[in-house]
């Protein structure tokens, strides 16, 4: 999604909050001439040496922050999970053979 700015060379006076300010100490000024400082790691870590070791090292500290179930837990969601499955193949059967009668009667 395109971000829409203020237009440049419109100074209308807004304060950084959005609010009206009338004070001229106040008014938000374009800077000029400032060159962006590259972020931290953003390209230069990409081709680094050793990106295997430290993509596996990502892994493991993401794998730590992530909230395991209990066994209760596990138990519960593989009982939902088994089923769904068996209603699901039940009715897809159902579905199937009614079709498979209804194809044999007209053919």
């Amino acid at each position: 999604m395109a971000r829409i700015g203020r237009s440049k060379g419109n100074n209308s006076g807004d304060a950084p909050d959005g609010a009206r300010s009338s004070d001229p100490a106040r008014q938000v000024r374009p800077q000029a001439n400032t060159a962006k400082v590259a972020k931290a790691g953003t390209v230069t870590k990409s081709v680094q040496a050793g990106k295997a070791t430290r993509f596996f090292g990502e892994v493991v500290s993401e794998m730590r922050k992530v909230s395991w179930p209990n066994r209760t837990q596990l138990m519960q969601a593989s009982g939902v999970v088994i089923g769904f499955v068996i209603v699901l193949t039940a009715y897809l059967w159902g579905v199937d053979a009614l079709a498979s009668r209804l194809i044999d009667r007209i053919f």
